[in-house]
């Protein structure tokens, strides 16, 4: 019986889940654990959260798993994070422990191993991809300051800089009000104090407010959803173009949390990623990237017994 354990480790979210014999048996959940936005205390805790509640779920103890594959936001951002979560890891696991970035999960948990790319959209975003040569390529997600385009992050900080920018023109929108409450905060005034204390507050958190404003029929709201679809089409835009000629038909998956809850986002991109190339065939993943961390075990110990 082979036992191992997949993670997937967000800014916003840390999945865990235990498979046996391929087949999902645990799932625990914590706080994000991505050393991008959290301390290694922090991290040890939400990994240890995560793991515990999947291995307890699974009836099964940590010395049975047998591999750890995780996939962590923020390691291709983050020098050493990677090698620092494998660390902390090691602590509690004594089987072999791997570290990869979180696009690695996603892509296959679309795909299985099989060529793809994925645009991946949650506190941040990135899109990777695998062509048949085995050709990998990545764009984005290098954080929140200076990238993740489309992401929670980024809706939530364009979404105060456009409310703000509508308030000095003497048309405050009904979005700042929003943002304001969400922010518990009541005046502009105070909204820019508090965006510019160190650390900055977690703009992530403003995306459900944009995206139900929106739904309730705010046109900047919208327009904001409309624009991070086209950043995320861009960033994948990245790299289906260096891995797929214009004419070949390429599989893109959209995985996270906007993708999810955000239909506008979702329109947006495949209209502008199809502008682009024509023959790319985008869906929404229908499974959750700790899928492809599971499989990814799977594979070192099948190849482990070779």
């Amino acid at each position: 019986m082979s036992t191992v354990l997949g993670i997937d480790g967000g800014g916003s979210k840390t999945v865990a889940v235990v498979a046996v014999d391929g087949q999902i048996r645990g799932r625990g959940e914590a706080a994000g654990s991505s050393l991008r936005h959290a301390s290694e205390d922090e991290v040890r805790v939400r990994l240890r959260e995560a793991c515990n509640a999947a291995l307890a779920k699974a009836g099964a103890s940590a010395k049975e798993v047998r591999y750890v594959f995780a996939g962590m936001a923020g390691t291709t951002s983050s020098r050493g994070a990677g090698v620092r979560t494998a660390a902390i890891l090691r602590e509690s696991f004594s089987c072999p422990v791997h570290v990869v970035g979180d696009q690695e999960i996603a892509l296959d948990a679309a795909f299985r191993g099989a060529p793809g790319a994925v645009a991946v959209c949650g506190t941040g975003s990135i899109a990777f991809g695998r062509n048949a040569k085995g050709e990998q390529a990545r764009s984005g997600g290098w954080g929140g300051l200076i990238s993740d385009e489309g992401s929670g992050y980024w809706i939530g900080r364009q979404a105060i800089i456009a409310a703000l920018q509508r308030n000095e023109a003497g048309e405050p929108p009904e979005l700042l009000q929003w943002i304001m409450k969400s922010f518990n905060t009541d005046t502009p005034e105070k909204l820019i104090e508090l965006c510019n204390f160190q650390p900055p507050p977690a703009f992530a958190d403003l995306a459900p407010v944009v995206m139900q404003t929106a739904d309730n029929g705010d046109a900047l709201a919208a327009s904001i959803l409309e624009e991070a679809g086209r950043q995320l089409a861009r960033l994948c835009a990245n790299v289906v173009g260096r891995l797929w000629l214009n004419f070949e038909r390429v599989n893109v998956a959209m995985i996270g949390g906007v993708f999810v809850h955000s239909a506008l986002v979702r329109h947006a991109f495949g209209f502008a990623l199809a502008a682009d190339f024509p023959n790319a065939t985008v869906s929404l993943s229908e499974v959750e990237p700790v899928e492809g961390a599971a499989f990814r075990a799977e594979q070192a110990v099948a190849q482990s017994a070779k």
